[in-house]
């Protein structure tokens, strides 16, 4: 962001991966940008959602989910906020979630990793990620 501030959200997506080197290749990485799109003499605030899982260790438990909201605010990006430690262990799927507010919302859910059986645990939770920062509501 810093580097491109005119990057697409599919450009980042598939840059990610080898910038932070520990994402699960099986999950890709679910990113949004507000306004979707980059115009010329871009003046507004520009507000990111990034969202990955990497696997921490093996075994149950194992993979990382990492929701975080960036700000783009005079071409200087900063971290917002960062949240997604309470659906650590689940295999991560990411779906934006069409909202009548002016923010970014997505649904992050999936299965307990390592489970088997008749019965698989599953575990789902909506973010709410803006310039202050991600909040699951």
């Amino acid at each position: 962001m810093k580097a491109n501030p005119q990057i697409r959200a599919e450009e980042l997506a598939e840059l990610l991966p080898r910038v932070i080197g520990r994402i699960d290749p099986e999950q890709k990485p679910f990113v949004e940008r507000r306004p979707s799109q980059w115009y010329p003499k871009e003046s507004d605030t520009v507000r990111w959602s990034v969202t990955y899982s990497y696997p921490q260790h093996t075994g149950i438990g194992g993979n990382r989910i990492v929701i975080e909201s960036y700000v783009v605010e005079g071409g200087k990006p900063r971290l917002a906020g960062r949240a997604g430690r309470e659906l650590d262990g689940v295999s991560l799927r990411a779906e934006r979630v069409f909202h009548p507010k002016s923010g970014l919302y997505v649904l992050i859910h999936g299965v307990v990793m390592w489970a088997s059986g008749h019965s698989i645990a599953g575990r789902a939770a909506v973010y709410e990620i803006d310039a202050t920062g991600v909040r699951m509501v």
